[in-house]
């Protein structure tokens, strides 16, 4: 069948397609990693998003994003042998985007992976006027570390759970993963952390087995930068 284009006075409602695109991500022991994907400025896309942590117990949580404010949308926490795993079918534009976010709460190191379809849109726009303001998804940090991880203080910062604000260390921050082919600009990028209560829990096993639990790639990153820990 021929393809036939909109009349003259008539509008599709989509610019592109956005063909299907796949990654994945490693996750360390106890950590959290967050995929961003944003649209290149000025562009509005139709995406259906598929995600998960591919292994049994793995968590993963889909949150809408502006930069600042994370708000979650849906959470899925595997179980009885399963996986966490999500679909959800977004609009997105540059200035409130889809974070996707994987937690591991084995000992080892796991992978997670996503995938994506959909269209770039035409124009208009609309969105609601919120009322009211939502706490910001990361702070500085306002509490001491433990003195094992002192050195780490470059790193540190607080993460809101959802009910609280949190101790953390960031592993990964703003990595891009993907660019728009035209800008360059990053489509997908990944941050990655780990609460600082898990990491000094876990950080005997962590050191003894960097590789089982993801951390060597940290570990030799720090030590580049003059930090033991």
């Amino acid at each position: 069948m021929s393809y036939t284009p909109p009349p003259p006075n008539k509008t599709q409602f989509w610019s592109a397609i956005i063909t299907q695109t796949q990654g994945s991500v490693s996750v360390a022991a106890g950590s959290t990693s967050i995929v961003d994907i944003q649209p290149s400025s000025g562009e509005t896309w139709l995406v259906w998003i598929d995600f998960g942590a591919i292994y049994a117990g793995g968590r993963c949580a889909y949150y809408d994003f502006d930069g600042s404010t994370s708000r979650q949308h849906l959470y899925d926490h595997g179980e009885g042998g399963d996986y966490g795993h999500l679909s959800v079918l977004k609009i997105l534009t540059d200035s409130l985007y889809a974070r996707l976010s994987f937690t591991n709460v084995d000992a080892a190191e796991h992978t997670a992976v996503y995938g994506y379809s959909g269209f770039k849109l035409s124009e208009p726009k609309w969105q609601p006027l919120r009322l009211g303001d939502d706490p910001v998804w990361k702070r500085k940090l306002t509490v001491s570390l433990p003195d094992q991880i002192k050195q780490l203080e470059k790193y540190a910062c607080e993460i809101w759970d959802g009910m609280r604000y949190k101790p953390a260390i960031m592993l990964e921050e703003n990595k891009s993963l993907a660019v728009d082919p035209k800008t360059k600009n990053p489509v997908e990028r990944l941050t990655s952390y780990v609460y600082v209560d898990d990491f000094v829990k876990n950080l005997d096993i962590i050191k003894t087995d960097p590789d089982r639990t993801g951390y060597r790639r940290y570990f030799e990153k720090w030590r580049e930068e003059g930090i033991e820990v």
